[in-house]
């Protein structure tokens, strides 16, 4: 039995009031030294920025317990609708599968061009634009400007159904 099933909701309002306009968690009950009453619960996990919340010695995600408090189940995904991990706000929170989850992702690091799924092609010498939908990628073409390029990639995004904050930065 996994955790997410070992927990009632129940057992979390309890212990915690969730505030769904800051997504804040506050604490109902002194349980540790550390973990006082009124107290904002959760602390950030470095390496990854989410919040992370302990219940009777089980670490979960603030997100996943802000789901659980609210609707009583735990999601398959959750999409952070503006890429902030740490911003557990009802508003801010939505029910996903890794397909709408990735529809809604930051631009990548690496990315050159400044707009997901455009970049220089070096041969050409153009601009591609491209999109990967169902795990395949699907070449929309090549430009000589830039914006061409843009344009048609933010076409394609709404197409096939791509949040409007998909590419944006964190």
């Amino acid at each position: 039995m996994s955790k997410e099933e070992t927990l009632t909701q129940q057992r979390l309002k309890e212990l915690f009031h969730y505030n769904p306009e800051t997504g804040l968690f506050l604490r109902l009950k002194t349980v540790a030294s550390r973990a006082k009453k009124g107290d904002i619960a959760g602390c950030l996990r470095v390496q990854d920025g989410y919040l992370q919340i302990y219940i009777d010695y089980n670490s979960f995600l603030a997100h996943r317990l802000a789901f659980f408090y609210m609707l009583g189940f735990f999601p398959q995904e959750i999409d952070h609708i503006n890429h902030i991990r740490n911003d557990n706000r009802w508003g801010n929170l939505r029910s996903a599968n890794s397909t709408i989850n990735g529809r809604n992702s930051s631009i990548s690091k690496k990315n050159s061009s400044g707009v997901t799924g455009v970049n220089w092609d070096k041969t050409l010498n153009k601009w591609r634009a491209r999109i990967k939908v169902d795990y395949k990628d699907k070449h929309l073409g090549f430009f000589d400007k830039l914006e061409d390029a843009i344009a048609c990639r933010k076409s394609a995004n709404k197409l096939y159904g791509f949040h409007e904050n998909h590419g944006s930065p964190f």
